[in-house]
């Protein structure tokens, strides 16, 4: 008997240990992100990607989707908050399927590409992105610079990342949660 219950024991211990290693383990991130002067290099999603930074910006979104793609950098479908102002006083609603101001508010949205530049905005991103997995309407803060003039290279062939009405990239100083559940 006392042989079953160290068994028991030690496959546990084995299990937990193997749970804590998991969690402890740190998830990937976009790779070393190097500023010089106005001009920022980084490694996303298998690209060698540079750009030359923007003037520093405060922005408040809308999110209801998207999600990380490493621990420091995510994306997400995303509404101003000017607009989201704009559609409260147009319609009654806007935010629900079949509503008078769904189409607009999706024709409002688009894609953005956030790059934490600290840990602080690493962990924020991990709670925005739990929140909208919640399927709850968020609102956030970033703080930040836009990237601009964005080139990419892959496997020694160069290109350009255009971002007029696409994706948008953003590095991160601050992104604070604003409204958990919006209403």
């Amino acid at each position: 008997m006392n042989k079953i219950v160290i068994l028991v024991l030690i496959a546990i211990v084995i299990f937990g240990g193997f749970k804590i290693a998991k969690e402890l383990r740190p998830t990937p991130k976009t790779s070393d992100i190097k500023i010089s002067g106005n001009q920022v290099t980084f490694s996303w999603q298998g690209i060698d990607i540079s750009a030359k930074l923007g003037s520093k910006q405060t922005i408040y979104f809308f999110t209801n989707g998207g999600g990380s793609y490493s621990q420091n950098s995510a994306n997400f479908s995303v509404i101003p908050m000017d607009k989201i102002r704009y559609l409260e006083q147009k319609y009654s609603d806007f935010i629900h399927c079949g509503s008078p101001g769904e189409s607009e508010a999706k024709s409002s949205s688009f894609p953005i590409e956030i790059l934490a530049n600290n840990s602080s905005v690493e962990r924020n991103l991990g709670k925005l992105e739990d929140l909208v997995k919640k399927q709850n309407l968020v609102v956030f803060k970033i703080e930040g610079l836009p990237l601009q003039q964005i080139q990419g290279n892959k496997s020694g062939k160069s290109f350009s990342i255009m971002t007029q009405g696409g994706l948008l990239f953003y590095l991160i100083d601050d992104l604070q949660i604003i409204q958990e559940h919006y209403k």
